[in-house]
Formats: C-alpha cells, sequence, structure tokens
C-alpha cells in the first residue's frame, strides 16, 4: 500500500519525470524487493514458530503421551496451534515501526501532496474556465482518498494496539479468556478485511487519478509543442533575414 501511494504521488505530482520510473521492469522489481524484505523481516516467525495441541476448550497445552492428550483425542477436543512466543519486546517493536508506522506516514505524505497538488491544479483550472466542474471533481477525489487512508488505520490500529500492550503486559491475553480471544480475533478479521476491500476502494479513486494524471500529460505536451513551435519559427524567421543579407 505505501508503493501504491507512492507510485500514485509520481503519477500526479511528476507526470513527466516519472515516466522513466513507471514502467513494468521496475514494477517487477519493486514486487520483489518488497516480498524480499517482508520475507527477511518475518524471518525469525518463521524460525521460532512452532506448532502445539491444545484442547480447544480450555486453551491448554496437551503434551504428547499424556492423559490428557488421551482424553482431549477421545472427546474430539485437540486442535493444533502455530505458536510464535518471544518475550524480547525488539521484535514487536521493530515490526511496529517498519511495519505500521512508518508505512502509515509515508502513505499519509504521499496523499497529502497529492491532495494539494490536485487542489492547486483545480484552482488554476478554475480561475482560466471560471468553471466549478473541477472543484467539485477534487471534492470526489479528496473524500476518496481520505476515505483510503481512514479505513487503512482503522484496520489497522486495534491489531497493532493488542500486541503493543500485550508486549507490555498492559493487558493479560489467554488464548482460553473468551473475551480477549474474541477481540484478537476481530483485529485479525479487520486486516483480512482491509485487503479483501483494497482493490474497490482504490478503484474508486483511480479514474479520477487517471484523468487528472492524461490531463497533466496533455498540458505538458502542449506547453512543449508551443516551445517548440515558437522556436522553430524563431529559427525559420532568422534563417530567411540571413540569406536576405
Amino acid at each position: 500500500m505505501t508503493v501504491l501511494s507512492w507510485d500514485r504521488y509520481l503519477a500526479v505530482c511528476s507526470p513527466i519525470n516519472s515516466m522513466k520510473v513507471r514502467t513494468n521492469s521496475v514494477a517487477i522489481g519493486v514486487l520483489l524487493s518488497c516480498s524480499f524484505l517482508a520475507t527477511l523481516m518475518l524471518s525469525p516467525v518463521l524460525r521460532e514458530s512452532m506448532v502445539l495441541k491444545v484442547n480447544k476448550l480450555t486453551g491448554v497445552r496437551l503434551y504428547e503421551d499424556t492423559n490428557d492428550l488421551i482424553e482431549s483425542d477421545k472427546h474430539g477436543l485437540t486442535i493444533s496451534k502455530c505458536i510464535f512466543d518471544t518475550t524480547s519486546p525488539v521484535f514487536m517493536l521493530y515490526t511496529f515501526f517498519v511495519g505500521f508506522l512508518i508505512p502509515a506516514m509515508l502513505i499519509s505524505f504521499f496523499y497529502l501532496k497529492v491532495i494539494l497538488t490536485l487542489r492547486k491544479s483545480a484552482e488554476n483550472v478554475r480561475k482560466q474556465c471560471h468553471s466549478n466542474v473541477s472543484h467539485d471533481r477534487l471534492q470526489k477525489v479528496t473524500q476518496r482518498i481520505v476515505a483510503v487512508v481512514l479505513f487503512y488505520f482503522f484496520c489497522w490500529t486495534p491489531y497493532w494496539l493488542l500486541n503493543i500492550l500485550s508486549q507490555f503486559n498492559l493487558i493479560i491475553v489467554s488464548w482460553s479468556t473468551l473475551t480477549l480471544s474474541s477481540i484478537f480475533f476481530g483485529a485479525h478479521i479487520l486486516i483480512c478485511f482491509n485487503s479483501a476491500a483494497n482493490p474497490m476502494l482504490y478503484a474508486l479513486i483511480n479514474r479520477e487519478l487517471r484523468q487528472q494524471h492524461v490531463k497533466a500529460m496533455l498540458k505538458r505536451r502542449q506547453s512543449l509543442h508551443t516551445a517548440t513551435h515558437n522556436a522553430m519559427e524563431f529559427i525559420e524567421k532568422h534563417s530567411q533575414r540571413f540569406v536576405i543579407f
């Protein structure tokens, strides 16, 4: 999502210069880099996680060759649960900063720059054309961008807040505690919902941003064409004078 916001920032705020960067090969490279970085960051989880057997009613761990495991198996209460348990706050803090706080700040910055650029462009169009159409379109784009950013914070903040609180023992988390388990489950559901809804939310702003990008490109091309035409006339005029002389 940070890369998407950066891409939109380049498309709107620097449409000409960004053409060298916004290519298929660069996009593939960025995606591979993001995948590699995510795998590298989560390598402690991949290395230290383990699968335990627990009783799904009590949440108590069940050890091999014990009566508790036999009884739990007999009543169909045994389930497997993946556990990553670390007492060090370093992992939690660095994943919080790199996985949430810094991306959130970058997303907010990039979209704020996009809104300011579009607002300035709409102001210029309104002065030239004396029309409110550009202003109305700007309002729609702004509302949709703000909705995407707020939706991101709404879906991700509960998850990280709960993890930070549990890491520093501000809340005691036990899988057998129904209330906290339900809250954590709801926080994970919000993350999944965010990933599922993002394509639809981004589709709402894509059309408007694409139109703004095309307008900026046409404006730059028109300016370049005018400058080239004037330069050619200047050269031709002075060439004629040279021949007459």
